[in-house]
């Protein structure tokens, strides 16, 4: 093997790792957490810590005593929920251009609670949350979401929605789909043929939500964040004033929900 072969080869392995490197898109930043998690990022595990950034394809996975708080870079922020697994599916956010925007996370199990952010709002159509048995879309909104893998003694295996505020839509695999309102819960089963619950809006709601450390934080960090969307985006516009046609890609914090 020559000299000349092995920079050739060399070359091409650099270009491959600079290009996955680059393809990883930042999606947020550990904003705070209390107890252990772990992230699964670029192939590589390691103990998750505050201000460490989440990529795109990343999977983070807590422990029994962890919550974390996560702000995503469109502004949308999500409280993870204790024994919870969840998966960066696809994410991308252009402040000035919403075209390519996506946001679809994947809840293997446990929960999370979440205020949307620019992408909700301009595109909610591109914004879901995937489990094992359901798909949830949103309205722009605030909402929670558990998951079940197996059946306890208040509450089958499946998936179960919340919603605080706006409204979602939760769908089954089979393609049946019910909205959800403010102050309204759902439920998509894990097995139809076996569970009691079938799928649909909940008359009672069982005790599978989680009061979190950092829900009263959600609203304050989302406003938080936005309004330092619409800084930085006019700050690299000359004259700092945001154009009229860019201003619906950052909401003003009123036309939030």
């Amino acid at each position: 093997m020559t000299n000349k072969y092995l920079l050739r080869l060399l070359s091409c392995i650099l270009m491959c790792v600079s290009f996955g490197i680059s393809a990883a898109e930042l999606a947020g930043i550990v904003e705070r957490m209390l107890g252990s998690a772990q992230i699964i990022s670029l192939g590589s595990q390691k103990t998750l810590q505050v201000k460490a950034e989440v990529l795109q394809g990343d999977q983070i996975t807590t422990a029994s005593d962890a919550e974390i708080l996560l702000r995503m870079t469109d502004g949308t922020v999500l409280a993870i929920r204790p024994n919870t697994n969840l998966i960066v599916s696809e994410y991308r956010f252009d402040p000035k251009d919403s075209n390519n925007d996506h946001f679809i996370m994947k809840l293997v199990k446990g929960g999370l609670r979440t205020v949307t952010g620019a992408i909700g709002k301009k595109n909610p159509h591109k914004v879901r949350f995937n489990t094992p048995t359901a798909t949830i879309g949103i309205r722009g909104t605030d909402f929670e979401v558990a998951v079940l893998d197996h059946t306890k003694s208040n509450a089958e295996a499946g998936t179960y929605n919340k919603v605080f505020q706006g409204a979602t839509y939760l769908e089954n695999n089979q393609g049946n789909r019910v909205e959800v309102g403010p102050n309204q819960a759902a439920f998509s089963p894990a097995n139809l043929l076996q569970t009691a619950q079938q799928f649909g809006l909940l008359k009672q709601v069982p005790n599978v939500f989680f009061n979190g450390t950092y829900d009263n934080l959600l609203q304050a960090l989302q406003e938080e964040a936005l309004n330092r969307l619409n800084t930085e985006l006019a700050s690299k516009i000359p004259g700092g004033k945001v154009p009229d046609e860019l201003k619906n890609l950052l909401p003003k914090l009123g036309d939030l929900f």
